[in-house]
């Protein structure tokens, strides 16, 4: 018979471990045995301020038995622990995808550009993006979405220098709602979307062909964002009122 066939291959990113019992090796017992000192340091303790025998047992018991189930290996050879770890990465990994968002479309005009109000005022950039839907309407006409979008400090001024009306871009950023009162003293209500990267997404020839203003169906943005839950910054706000800090 052939040498190589009484061989085990063991691959290379699996462990090879010496369970002195299912699922407990060398490091687990020595976990447990740990956990039983530290439980037995305790119950000193507390046996020395109230004299309580049976109040220490349970202290080591709970020790030693909360220990075992934490560090026990099930079939797929992972403990308590090592699922509780990456459960907790696994959070930590979503909480940047929890509110992102991605379009790709037109400016339906240049940016409007100010600065907040303040001590240390910050320039920001605000600009409706024409983003195209998936599904055209009955006619068969292309329809479009118009997203106001916030850009803030260095985007802001990158794009008050290189974006234009008609200019096709992609950006990514999160959702942002607030409010503000107006002049009439009503209270209005804002969806935007605060850009934290924005690229252009096509070539400079293509963009200046594009140069015309956007409109859908005879719509102008402003007529149109309002049905579809964005809104435009109306004009005459003061900036203090802007919900961008």
């Amino acid at each position: 018979m052939n040498d190589n066939a009484q061989k085990l291959y063991i691959p290379v990113n699996v462990l090879e471990t010496h369970d002195l019992v299912p699922g407990m090796g060398g490091k687990e017992f020595a976990a447990m045995g740990i956990a039983a000192a530290i439980g037995v340091v305790i119950s000193i303790l507390i046996y020395a301020i109230n004299n309580n025998l049976i109040t220490c047992i349970m202290i080591i018991a709970f020790a030693i038995t909360i220990t075992f189930i934490a560090v026990r290996r099930d079939n797929h050879n992972e403990s308590m622990i090592d699922k509780l770890i990456q459960i907790y990465r696994y959070v930590r990994a979503q909480k940047k995808f929890m509110n992102k968002v991605i379009l790709m479309g037109r400016l339906t005009r240049d940016p409007d550009v100010r600065a907040t109000a303040g001590e240390k005022p910050m320039t920001y950039a605000r600009y409706t993006l024409a983003v195209d839907r998936r599904n055209k309407s009955e006619n068969g006409e292309q329809t479009a979405d118009f997203i106001s979008c916030v850009a803030f400090g260095r985007s802001a001024e990158f794009a008050e220098k290189y974006f234009h009306q008609g200019i096709k871009i992609v950006i990514v950023g999160r959702i942002q709602t607030g409010s503000y009162t107006n002049k009439d003293g009503q209270k209005v209500y804002t969806t935007d979307i605060v850009v934290e990267e924005q690229e252009f997404a096509e070539s400079k020839a293509a963009g200046n062909n594009n140069g015309v203003p956007f409109s859908e169906g005879g719509l102008s943005p402003a007529d149109a964002a309002p049905a579809d839950g964005f809104m435009n910054l109306p004009t005459g706000v003061e900036d203090e009122g802007l919900p961008f800090n």
